[in-house]
């Protein structure tokens, strides 16, 4: 159970960093250490002003990093049989490499769009494929080996994307600099329902995509709650019930956002709701998947050996 330990500590890990990387734009520092890897010339800069909020954010992606790199030896070391768990461990240490470089690119060339909104979607990739590799490394308490199909969890996996598309709008209006376009006007943005200038239209984007992905949780929960009844899966059961709740809470959250004119408490809380309710969907779809009860056990391969060990 180290790997499955370990993995969670890792998605745990990333959805902090995930909430601290929010902080960065709306509190202005997302310049604040011009250079990159160091700040400053220096790894252990003053943390005042803009760093503290910068530099945190560095610290913290390295401290997952480091996670990472450890789950995937780990993985690689006790599991050497399980060759598609291996594989999902050194992916997901290309991703989080890529990751930093990707965030390294965004201080070195200024910010430029592009690059922070593909830095933006791997995150929240990562994430997800952090908690498919966590299911996977679990050991089922109860042999339950009967999975829906992708069909019978359609809406799920619409409500999924949908929640990960409406992530990226929002990404979109912070770097495209649309998040006053609005001014603090809800429902209508200047009085209107469709703006004339490109930046309202953005961010009128959003708003109209929050109501596709409302009715898509939904549906998408109701589905989770009966499939999760009718086969037994608590935790799929649970994630379906949560959802609503933590969807609600998002919505209000956009709307104290907009009209306390991107308050950073309200930018940070909606940005850190809004990856719960990825996570709820994520979760809900792979607790109604395959169970992998036929998972072998964590192994050791000793270093000057080629046998395994079985681990008490």
């Amino acid at each position: 159970m180290t790997a499955y330990r370990l993995a969670w500590a890792t998605a745990f890990s990333t959805y902090i960093l995930l909430v601290v990387g929010g902080t960065v734009n709306p509190t202005g520092s997302s310049l604040a250490c011009p250079d990159w890897p160091t700040c400053y010339g220096s790894f252990f800069p003053e943390m005042t002003g803009g760093v503290e909020f910068e530099h945190t954010h560095r610290a913290v992606a390295t401290f997952v990093g480091f996670l990472t790199l450890v789950l995937s030896v780990v993985i690689w070391r006790t599991r050497p049989a399980d060759k598609t768990t291996v594989r999902m461990g050194f992916a997901a240490l290309a991703m989080v490499v890529t990751q930093g470089i990707l965030g390294g690119m965004t201080v070195l060339f200024q910010l430029p769009p592009a690059i922070s909104m593909m830095h933006l979607a791997l995150s929240m990739f990562f994430f997800c494929f952090l908690l498919a590799l966590t299911y996977r490394l679990r050991k089922p308490s109860e042999e339950v080996t009967s999975s829906l199909g992708a069909g019978k969890r359609r809406w799920i996996i619409a409500a999924l994307v949908g929640v990960f598309i409406q992530i990226l709008l929002g990404g979109l209006i912070r770097h495209s600099g649309a998040a006053l376009a609005c001014g603090a006007e809800v429902p209508w943005c200047v009085g209107a329902a469709w703006p004339g200038h490109g930046l309202g239209q953005i961010h009128m984007l959003h708003r109209y995509a929050a109501l596709v992905v409302t009715a898509l949780v939904l549906v998408a929960s109701a589905s989770a709650i009966w499939q999760g009844l009718k086969s037994q899966r608590f935790n799929a059961f649970l994630m379906g019930f949560l959802a609503p709740w933590v969807l609600i809470t998002q919505i209000v959250l956009g709307v104290m956002t907009v009209q306390s004119k991107i308050g950073v408490i309200e930018v940070v809380a909606h940005m850190a709701v809004g990856v719960l309710l990825l996570a709820c969907m994520m979760s809900a779809f792979l607790n109604l998947g395959p169970v992998s009860v036929t998972a072998p056990e964590e192994t050791q391969v000793p270093l000057s050996m080629g046998t395994q060990k079985v681990l008490p």
